[in-house]
C-alpha cells in the first residue's frame, strides 16, 4: 500500500497523465434504509451513530428519489470495517420502525467526466480534460 501511494504521489508530482482504481480501504459498504417520510438525514445520522457507535462523520446519508418524486429511502454509506449485522440490528430509530435492504447499484458502464473515457471514474483520473468546444475544437477547460 505504501508503494502504491508513493507511486501515485510521484506520478502527480511529474504531472503524468494516468488513471487508477480505488483501493479496498477506500471503498465503502452501502445499504438502503426505509423509514417514515418526515425523518431527516441529520436525525438518521445522529441515531445511527448513537446506536452503532460509528462516528457521525463516517456515516454518509443521502435521501433517494423515486420516479414519483420524494422517497422514504436513504442510502447509507459506512466504512468497509463496519459490521453490517450490527448495523442491521437497528430495528427502530427514534421509535420509528425501519427496514434495511441491500443496495443494488444500477449496472451502467463507469465513465470519467474529466476525460470522457469509459472504465474509470473521475475521482481516480489524472488525465487532462478533453471537453472541446464546438466552435474552435480546443481544450476548453485548461
Amino acid at each position: 500500500m505504501a508503494d502504491y501511494q508513493t507511486l501515485i504521489k510521484e506520478l502527480r508530482g511529474e504531472e503524468f497523465e494516468f488513471y487508477t482504481y480505488s483501493t479496498k480501504d477506500q471503498l465503502r459498504k452501502k445499504l438502503v434504509i426505509k423509514t417514515a417520510a418526515f425523518v431527516t438525514e441529520e436525525d438518521l445520522k445522529k441515531q445511527l451513530s448513537e446506536v452503532t457507535q460509528i462516528s457521525a462523520e463516517n456515516v454518509q446519508c443521502t435521501k433517494m428519489k423515486s420516479r414519483s418524486g420524494e422517497s422514504h429511502s436513504f442510502l447509507i454509506s459506512v466504512p468497509k470495517q463496519v459490521d453490517i449485522k450490527n448495523l442491521k440490528s437497528v430495528k427502530e430509530i427514534d421509535r420509528i420502525k425501519v427496514n434495511w435492504q441491500k443496495y443494488n447499484k444500477a449496472q451502467k458502464v463507469t465513465q470519467c467526466h474529466r476525460c470522457q473515457k469509459f472504465g474509470h471514474g473521475s475521482s481516480n483520473s489524472a488525465l487532462r480534460e478533453m471537453h472541446q468546444t464546438r466552435k474552435n475544437r480546443t481544450n476548453a477547460h485548461r
